[in-house]
């Protein structure tokens, strides 16, 4: 609760309010400025004297304060009680997995019969564990689907639609990597020839610097001759 304590009524001097806690009375006292409240008495602005004491760690709530004593203490004695609730709402959910009833096992079992291939062993068409459990309904969950596939039918949750996709991405990646070594090789191809010419080239040119280097010795005798 905020009590006053002592408005200012001159120079010099600071309004003051108590602000006590109201859990076990431990009181501080905090500076603000008063108002003139109904019936013509001066009374602290609680709003400044709430703000005050929230930064000295006072929790304010529901026209209530609390110290910080109190509140740690508060705390300590909840975070058991938190706990104990969340042990309870743990082991009331894993009370709540449900299992598949014997008809719904039977239903199952019925109807993997029918979308199954033993022999190649995976679904035919896009049939999942999950289209079997939307077909049939009635709260059957897929989990309850691949538990039992697996244990009577077969380990692959596959279906044909995924091994023929899974063969065209093979034949695209083995196409893929047949152009790739195309690629490799003609470029192969073009780095050797680069190197051929680059090698006829610089014996050009080294040719070409023997013939003027000739010349330029020849030149200056045949002038002398003449």
């Amino acid at each position: 609760m905020i009590e006053p304590v002592h408005r200012k009524e001159g120079p010099g001097t600071v309004s003051t309010a108590r602000v006590r806690c109201d859990s076990c009375d431990r009181n501080e006292v905090v500076h603000c400025t008063y108002q003139r409240a109904m019936g013509g008495a001066f009374v602290p602005r609680e709003g400044q004297a709430n703000k005050r004491i929230a930064g000295q760690g006072w929790t304010v709530a529901g026209g209530k304060h609390q110290c910080p004593a109190c509140r740690n203490k508060q705390k300590r004695s909840i975070k058991p009680k938190e706990q104990a609730v969340k042990k309870v709402e743990k082991k009331d959910a894993v009370q709540e997995l449900r299992q598949p009833s014997m008809e719904q096992k039977r239903q199952i079992v019925d109807m993997l019969r029918d979308v199954y291939d033993l022999d190649r062993g995976r679904y035919v068409s896009g049939e999942t564990d999950a289209t079997v459990a939307e077909v049939l309904g009635g709260g059957v969950m897929p989990g309850w689907v691949s538990a039992i596939r697996e244990e009577f039918f077969g380990a692959d949750g596959g279906n044909d639609d995924m091994a023929e996709t899974a063969a065209e991405i093979a034949a695209k990646l083995g196409q893929i990597d047949a152009t790739l070594a195309e690629a490799e090789a003609a470029r192969k191809a073009v780095t050797d020839v680069k190197a051929a010419l680059s090698g006829q080239k610089a014996d050009l040119q080294a040719m070409a610097a023997k013939i003027d280097a000739i010349r330029k010795a020849v030149g200056p005798r045949a002038a002398r001759v003449g």
